[in-house]
Formats: C-alpha cells, sequence, structure tokens
C-alpha cells in the first residue's frame, strides 16, 4: 500500500490544521484528525510545525493499518485499493468503531467487495460523512470480484 498515496487522500478528506482545535465532538484534535493525547503535550490553541504534523500522519495511519489487521488478519493480501479503503475507514472510525459494522466486515472477510459496500452505505456513518463515504463505497464497489 502507497504511503504517499494514503497520506494525501487523508489529507484531503481531513483537511490539516497546524493549530489544536474542536472536532465536531469538541475533541481536541491538530494535523491531520489527529486526536491529541496527554504525551502530545497540547492545548487548544497550540500550534504545530509541519514537520510535526507529517509525524502525527504517519503514526496515525501505523495505527489504522494496525486496526485493519486485527479486524482482519490477512487483509494485507487484499487488493491495494480495498486495503486504502479500509485503512482511511479505521483511521476515521477507529477500531470500535469499524468493529461495529459486522455484516461490512463479514463481506471483507470473504473478499465480497461489492456487498461490503453495499453494508457500509447502511450504516450511521454513511449518513454522517456521505461524500467521502460515498466516494470510499464506490472505490470499494469497483473493485473486481475476487
Amino acid at each position: 500500500m502507497e504511503y504517499a498515496v494514503l497520506a494525501h487522500q487523508l489529507r484531503s478528506d481531513e483537511g490539516e490544521r497546524f493549530a489544536v482545535y474542536s472536532d465536531s465532538r469538541g475533541v481536541a484534535s491538530v494535523g491531520v484528525g489527529h486526536r491529541v493525547v496527554s504525551a502530545d503535550h497540547l492545548r487548544r490553541g497550540d500550534r504545530i510545525s509541519q514537520a510535526r504534523s507529517a509525524r502525527y500522519l504517519r503514526q496515525d495511519i501505523e495505527i489504522a493499518v494496525g486496526i485493519c489487521v486485527a479486524l482482519w488478519l490477512v487483509c494485507h493480501t487484499y487488493p491495494d485499493e480495498v486495503q486504502q479503503v479500509l485503512v482511511q475507514m479505521a483511521f476515521g472510525l477507529g477500531q470500535r468503531g469499524l468493529a461495529h459494522f459486522t455484516a461490512f466486515h463479514t463481506a471483507i472477510a470473504h473478499r465480497h467487495w461489492q456487498v461490503a459496500a453495499r453494508h457500509g452505505r447502511q450504516s450511521r456513518w454513511y449518513r454522517q460523512v456521505p461524500q467521502r463515504a460515498e466516494r470510499l463505497m464506490a472505490r470499494l464497489e469497483a473493485v473486481p470480484p475476487a
């Protein structure tokens, strides 16, 4: 999976902010959707460099990849497009959120990309971020059957 492509897609979807802000749920965030934790030693309004934002993004992508591996042990064998979609979903939803997509999870595990896309469209996540979710589900749906 190409890190640079994934980072570009996430920057496009999430945006990038160099000052700590409150996200739509009131959670302190910075960079490309990075959730600020105590170890970051940041408060709302603090600024970070572009290099620090890039470090957070790389760490957060690695976490999202780890989530995908935890949910689908063989996800590294899936087509690159599927891996990118799953990592983007894990990036935004986290492990607990993505694990709740049980029918989606089963369809992915059976390599039924089109069925998984249908289930993704039936989720609350899809209603919350419809443009992003539709773009991801359309990409998933376009992957040829395994």
